[in-house]
């Protein structure tokens, strides 16, 4: 199965990918035109695969398609492990969601992701996959602050987690992106800890055209409980990622 969630994945990249070559406009037409529809696809690298201050894999490659179409948008994102990939299982996010301009500083974002394992396709809705809602406010101000909070209906936790972000341009086409964020996970079971996890990363990034660009840089990632290592006995981690992305 692991095989065909990788070949899924890069079956959809390259039809999307070739599509954006053949079918999209020039910037400046796309814009004239108000078109509202539009993509992107990735193919990102990472050393480790942490999420909220836990660690689910090892290094990883990761393919994603996002679509929106007016305050509307929606994507597939995925972790296929790429080191000791038997001692870890595919993962297939779906997400869908609405950003609302609320005034002209902050912005609301309501969605919902389904997290599904390995047998994504014949088990999408199994009871080892889990779905979680999501509602947040993005603030249009420098650093860009973000509070969102997430419930996992399935894993019976709420999530609360604030963001930042930044770029700032050193050289013509070549820029810096600092990122950094810091949550804290409540589970319903009384039996399980609760945990506070912080993460950041730094990306130097290069715009190849309008809409298409490279990056490679560093992360780093801590949790008030050892669940980061390959054996969940460490609670700092550093590593390495690169990805290449465009659009249309």
């Amino acid at each position: 199965m692991k095989k065909n969630i990788a070949l899924l994945a890069a079956i959809m990249l390259g039809a999307i990918s070739a599509s954006a070559q053949e079918a999209a406009p020039a910037p400046e037409a796309a814009a004239s035109e108000g078109t509202a529809l539009s993509a992107n696809v990735s193919l990102s690298y990472d050393g480790k695969y942490v999420f909220r201050g836990v660690q689910l894999a090892e290094a990883i490659f990761s393919p994603a398609v996002s679509l929106s179409y007016g305050n509307v948008y929606g994507g597939l994102w995925f972790a296929v492990p790429a080191q000791n990939a038997d001692d870890y299982v595919n993962e297939m996010d779906v997400n869908l969601g609405y950003m609302y301009q609320a005034t002209d500083l902050l912005k609301i974002d309501v969605g919902v992701t389904r997290y599904a394992y390995d047998e994504i396709v014949d088990d999408f809705m199994d009871n080892n996959n889990s779905i979680e809602g999501y509602i947040g406010v993005n603030a249009d101000t420098i650093l860009a602050p973000a509070l969102y909070v997430y419930r996992d209906f399935d894993l019976e936790n709420l999530t609360f987690e604030a963001k930042i972000g930044h770029s700032i341009e050193v050289a013509n086409k070549l820029s810096v992106a600092i990122a950094a964020n810091a949550g804290y996970v409540m589970p319903d079971d009384e039996d399980a800890d609760d945990y506070v996890y912080v993460g950041a990363k730094a990306d130097l990034v290069y715009a190849m055209t309008d809409l298409s660009s490279a990056s490679v840089g560093v992360r780093y990632a801590s949790a008030s409980e050892d669940y980061l290592g390959k054996h969940s006995d460490e609670n700092n981690a550093v590593w390495f990622g690169a990805s290449v992305s465009t659009g249309f």
